[in-house]
């Protein structure tokens, strides 16, 4: 029995010695924990207030990266210059198709097959000089001037209406544009209107 006492009175010994170096502790002030420090004080940092333009916010800043792009947002601007170029490739790739087309038809009729995109694409493109070029124009007068049916109704109709358009705007003061006007008679005439 004498052996647990004396554990007992060790252990309770301890406790108050533990007890006691906390309150030395408490008592004695302990060093003050460094606060983190900012590179410039809040006193010398620059603030924006409401309504800075970017400009101005950029000469108080002006590590300021305010037009940063992102990654998705360079490649949605990457896709679509990549878009751009294969459209204009494939224009330039219709137009030659459709210059062959037409010369194939006027030089050797024996080896030309007709093609139904082809004359769709000519006949939407009939007015517009940048698709259909000044050096196969005649061509193409030539190749829809056999146009019957509803096809002829259609690029009369369209002929008619781009006289219309021009000569109103004529008649309001604006400049005519004088290669669709020159095609869309020219049109009409080889039609037989």
């Amino acid at each position: 029995m004498g052996k647990r006492k004396d554990k007992q009175r060790d252990s309770s010994q301890t406790a108050e010695e533990t007890v006691e170096s906390s309150k030395q502790a408490e008592s004695t002030d302990p060093e003050p924990v460094p606060t983190k420090k900012s590179k410039k004080s809040a006193a010398e940092a620059p603030t924006i207030a409401a309504g800075t333009t970017i400009d101005q916010a950029l000469a108080v800043i002006p590590k300021l990266k305010l037009n940063k792009k992102t990654k998705r947002a360079k490649k949605r601007e990457k896709h679509a210059k990549n878009q751009e170029a294969k459209q204009e490739k494939s224009k330039d790739r219709d137009r030659q198709e459709v210059q062959q087309y037409l010369e194939a038809w006027r030089d050797d009729r024996e080896k030309w097959k007709f093609q139904k995109l082809k004359q769709i694409y000519i006949q939407e493109n009939v007015f517009d000089e940048t698709r259909l070029g000044t050096e196969v124009w005649p061509i193409a007068l030539e190749y829809l001037s056999g146009t019957k049916g509803s096809g002829k109704e259609t690029l009369m109709k369209q002929a008619q209406t781009v006289i219309r358009e021009i000569d109103q705007q004529a008649k309001d003061g604006e400049n005519q544009e004088g290669s669709r006007y020159q095609r869309a008679r020219e049109l009409l005439q080889y039609l037989g209107n």
